[in-house]
């Protein structure tokens, strides 16, 4: 087959393919790459291999909930952890709070220049986030970045 592929070559390979762009290559005997761009060619196509990851996933649930039917602990314990979280399920911790900077650390934070800030964390900097003055804001739950410079 060649590397020209058309649209219902690629809509026929990712049929029943669960997804997985190993057996879509397989299937268009092309490279795991190539099989990655053709994917998301066309509209069609890209909602096409969408689609088949959302059967998927629609497969597992349901196998989960036969699962859950069955009564089975392992099972149970993961549907609460995952989607029982609203109502206090799950291993997840919630801190909340402000945490206080001092001494050595707040100087070594407040020394790096903003151009290393920048080149650390190129996606979190732009205009939104950014004081009078030149100041950047960090801040854990949204990954932006929060230094303060002495003038």
């Amino acid at each position: 087959m060649s590397l020209l592929l058309n649209e219902k070559e690629v809509l026929d390979a990712i049929k029943d393919s669960a997804g997985i762009i190993s057996t879509i290559a397989k299937r268009l005997q092309c490279s795991w790459n190539s099989a990655k761009t053709y994917t998301s060619k066309w509209e069609s196509t890209s909602q096409a291999y969408s689609d088949e990851n959302e059967r998927v996933l629609d497969m597992a649930e349901s196998a989960l909930l036969e699962n859950i039917k069955k009564k089975e602990m392992d099972a149970i314990k993961f549907y609460l952890t995952k989607k029982g979280r609203v109502r206090g399920y799950g291993d997840q911790l919630s801190i909340t709070g402000n945490v206080s900077i001092t001494g050595g650390l707040k100087k070594l934070l407040e020394s790096i220049p903003e151009e290393d800030i920048s080149r650390i964390f190129p996606q979190q900097i732009n205009e939104k986030n950014r004081l009078p003055g030149g100041t950047v804001i960090l801040d854990a739950g949204t990954r932006k970045i929060k230094t303060k410079k002495q003038n």
